[in-house]
């Protein structure tokens, strides 16, 4: 088998000639890794070695504007300023809305570090109002880099089209976890108020994409901000799965897979997943990050849904090649006979230097995911 074939093989529930081995934040296609994206010297031969030895994942992103507002009166002003932190500015953006202007703040890295919401953007039913008073115009995304990169690609793996946050995603991504979580108890018309715009916009994106002919592989990640325990099953399906479901359809109907990024519990929800259509799902995480080892996982999912992980990104940062390897041999030992397994880290490796003890760590999971898979 190509590359692909044994990638797409696994992603469809199939049995492949041996184990995908994938390394999440590791891109070949473009010699990047890390996050934010990072050239450092110290990632040169792991980006070569996955280069050769493994399957290649990418997500290309149509442009995100689509699931804010192109329209003109939704005029974003931008001020940046120190924030008082070393390394860091204070980036306010203020969106001219009709009915108020809606102002949001971060603090910035210079050097690439994450960085932190000191303001979100919806914090009032008011400010519900002035975004939904924004006047949406939707516009059909350039296809033109994808074609080029799946060419690129060629046989060397998977290239998915992203389709960002699915609703749950960009209403907790405005209004954040702690305003949601209160909302769900206090203002539940307000959330699904939101929940149907973006859905709206979300299908309008899923619709051109497919028209345009662009899969058959696409990626979507934010319903872990509605998995418990952070909210009841009730409301997972509520926030999630009766938006997910539909959003996800046109996809399947088309013949194409939905691949899904879901950090946490999983074990209550893997039903919803089952409902909604999911064709693949990373990282499901064991015990403590997440509640399902691989083999409840496999049991679970009934064949449906094909499983990437599970290999935590802590463990290649703090323990050594022999607990990788033996990590390794048991998650294909509980995940890949009969296929739909393909091994991945949890996470994609994040400090933009990589030392020498991670990148051992790395290239005992591939070593290891070559010999037993």
């Amino acid at each position: 088998m190509t590359k692909h074939e044994r990638y797409i093989t696994a992603l469809r529930c199939r049995q492949p000639d041996r184990v995908p081995i994938v390394i999440r934040g590791v891109d070949p296609l473009n010699d990047t890794a890390g996050l934010p994206p990072s050239r450092h010297p110290s990632f040169r031969f792991l980006i070569d070695t996955v280069a050769e030895n493994t399957e290649w994942a990418y997500r290309w992103h149509p442009p995100e504007e689509n699931l804010l507002s192109c329209h003109s009166d939704a005029a974003i002003r931008i001020e940046v300023q120190p924030s008082g932190q070393e390394g860091f500015d204070e980036e306010t953006r203020t969106f001219e809305a009709p009915l108020g202007p809606l102002k949001t703040i971060k603090w910035v890295s210079r050097e690439g570090k994450p960085g932190m919401t000191k303001k979100y953007l919806i914090e009032s039913l008011e400010d519900v109002e002035r975004f939904l008073s924004i006047p949406y115009q939707f516009r059909e995304p350039d296809v033109t880099r994808f074609f080029e990169l799946q060419t690129k690609m060629g046989s060397n793996g998977v290239l998915m089209a992203s389709i960002g946050m699915d609703p749950i995603g960009h209403v907790t991504h405005w209004l954040g976890l702690e305003t949601l979580a209160i909302w769900s108890l206090t203002e539940r018309e307000a959330i699904f108020r939101l929940l149907d715009e973006f859905y709206h916009r979300a299908e309008l994106l899923v619709k051109a994409l497919l028209s345009a002919k662009v899969g058959p592989v696409f990626a979507t990640l934010g319903m872990e901000q509605a998995t418990p325990p952070w909210m009841s099953v009730d409301d997972f399906t509520a926030f999630t799965t009766r938006y997910d479901e539909r959003l996800w359809a046109p996809i399947l109907e088309a013949g194409g897979l939905v691949h899904v990024h879901c950090h946490g519990n999983l074990k209550q929800v893997i039903g919803d997943f089952i409902d909604m259509g999911a064709g693949c799902i990373h990282p499901v995480e064991a015990p403590p990050m997440g509640d399902l080892e691989l083999h409840e996982a496999r049991q679970l999912m009934q064949g449906r849904i094909s499983i990437e992980g599970n290999i935590q990104l802590d463990d290649l940062y703090t323990k050594d090649e022999e607990y990788i390897r033996e990590t390794v041999k048991q998650a294909i030992t509980d995940a890949a006979e009969g296929g739909g397994f393909i091994l991945c880290p949890t996470a994609s490796p994040i400090p933009p230097v990589l030392d020498e003890k991670v990148l051992n760590n790395y290239l005992a999971l591939i070593e290891a995911g070559l010999e037993y898979g």
